[in-house]
């Protein structure tokens, strides 16, 4: 069973939300791009890594500004 999110931090939640989607992005859709043309396959696989990389920094850093 889900619970509902905390009215005081609904904002917060969403604004995670956007950022993930909007680095998703950023860097998904370059990466495709490069793969469908089949030109520079060390930066392709550079973008497709960069977001779980930035993300995994930025969850790391809110969990120890958390603790």
């Amino acid at each position: 069973m889900l619970s509902r999110p905390d009215a005081a931090t609904r904002g917060l939640d969403q604004a995670a939300g956007v950022l993930v989607t909007a680095l998703l992005l950023i860097t998904t859709v370059p990466a495709f791009a490069l793969w469908l043309r089949r030109r520079a396959p060390r930066t392709a696989l550079a973008l497709a890594l960069a977001f779980p990389g930035t993300f995994a920094v930025l969850f790391a850093i809110a969990v120890v500004g958390v603790a």
